[in-house]
């Protein structure tokens, strides 16, 4: 018997269907771009709050300036009034008409007056 030498003749064998790959439902793929939709709403309205929380401190601090500015311009105007007041008051002449009238002072007689010599060489 020669046949069982002989190599037997290979068979392929049967193909199997092979198992299709589960389809997502429709509701995943649903709530995954709803997600999404949120996240971008959430970080869009972040970048909004933003936005207006910086504008409202600008004009928050725009307004703080213009009260200082305001401020500063009321206190120049009042430094400027105070220096004519202390160079009216640090005059001769004011000085002299004060110590008349508040102190009761009043310019020496001739009589009063002392005049003495001094000697520039030495003793």
């Amino acid at each position: 018997m020669n046949l069982a030498l002989k190599p037997l003749p290979r068979m392929p064998l049967p193909v199997q269907p092979q198992p299709r790959p589960l389809k997502k439902t429709r509701k995943h793929g649903h709530i995954r771009n709803v997600y999404r939709l949120v996240f971008v709403i959430v970080v869009l309205g972040v970048f909004a709050f933003g936005t207006v929380a910086r504008e409202a401190a600008i004009v928050a601090h725009t307004r703080t300036l213009r009260g200082l500015s305001a401020e500063i311009a009321a206190l120049e105007a009042a430094n400027a009034v105070l220096r004519v007041e202390i160079s009216r008051l640090g005059s001769t002449a004011h000085i002299e008409q004060e110590a008349k009238e508040r102190l009761g002072m009043r310019a020496p007689t001739v009589q009063q007056v002392l005049r003495l010599r001094v000697n520039s060489g030495g003793n």
